[in-house]
């Protein structure tokens, strides 16, 4: 917490420059840039970059994406890229809360992907986990998860998320789970301290945070 306070306004300046490198080394390395969208934020880059590497590292076979957007698009791009080298096969949910946008973004992604991507609209509501007040999706599809992607928007009364959390505690021993959260410090520092498997941690700096499952 203590380097953050003190790096944290020099990565916020320098972000935008990191941007554009990653930009150009995204293109070079996958000849792929994403398009701009007029309802999204412009692409991110180095959070894109995290996710895509991420996806084709840990071949993820059950997906499930909690808010979706720019990041939709590059996992998608990530498992076909999986798909058209090694005939990997997944499943991949993508669950938003606000369903305009969510079909915006139908409309946005090339057919030949979201046609791979099984789009669930679902509301948020709280209730009390592990003896706290956390946000939760009502109803999110039901398969076994072994990478899950959150960056969502927060429930007015919490800024606590607890799907991952919930699900992970339900996993047998045996089960792996890796799971990436961009943008939710709350969320992210509590899941370090409540968690019940094992975990690499990486990124949060210039991306979003890594569990990387510890076999």
């Amino acid at each position: 917490h203590i380097l953050r306070f003190f790096f944290n306004p020099i990565l916020y300046k320098a972000r935008p420059t990191l941007m554009k490198i990653k930009k150009k080394q995204f293109q070079k390395k996958y000849n792929f840039i994403f398009p701009i969208s007029d309802f999204l934020l412009p692409p991110d880059y180095l959070d894109l970059d995290n996710l895509v590497v991420q996806t084709l590292k840990l071949k993820p076979k059950f997906v499930l994406e909690l808010g979706t957007g720019y990041s939709t698009y590059a996992i998608i791009f990530a498992l076909n890229k999986l798909k058209k080298d090694s005939g990997h096969e997944f499943k991949f949910y993508a669950v938003d809360q606000n369903e305009k946008y969510l079909n915006d973004l139908k409309k946005f992604i090339p057919e030949h992907l979201s046609s791979q991507i099984n789009f669930f609209y679902r509301p948020i509501f709280t209730k009390n986990y592990n003896n706290t007040l956390m946000s939760f999706y009502k109803d999110l599809p039901k398969e076994k998860y072994d990478y899950i992607y959150e960056d969502r928007r927060d429930h007015e009364m919490t800024k606590l998320a607890g799907d991952i959390l919930e699900y992970e505690h339900t996993l047998d021993q045996n089960d792996r789970l890796s799971f990436t959260i961009d943008g939710m410090p709350i969320t992210t520092n509590y899941y370090k301290k409540n968690l019940k498997g094992r975990y690499k941690i990486s990124g949060s700096v210039i991306h979003g945070t890594n569990f990387d499952s510890i076999y």
